[in-house]
């Protein structure tokens, strides 16, 4: 059984796993909405580095502070 609250999705055995993949899911989602953009030449390499640092890393780390990880877990968001 799922409950959704305010878009976390706990389950009872407090599985956070569907929440990481919902996540993942809307950073690749805003990546591809921004790729125009970073892929443009007018653009250097470190000004589209700190662009996607900016933009799309909150978007997966949202409400990451709350979630309890295992190695495993940490390893499919890591962000570098």
């Amino acid at each position: 059984m799922k409950i959704a609250i305010r878009q976390s999705f706990v389950t009872l055995n407090n599985d956070i796993s569907a929440e990481i993949s919902s996540h993942i899911i809307m950073a690749n989602k805003s990546y591809h909405e921004l790729k125009l953009q970073l892929k443009s030449d007018f653009l250097s390499i470190k000004t589209n580095i700190k662009l996607y640092k900016t933009l799309n890393k909150p978007v997966l780390l949202y409400r990451a502070e709350s979630w309890t990880l295992s190695k495993t877990k940490e390893k499919k968001i890591r962000v570098q």
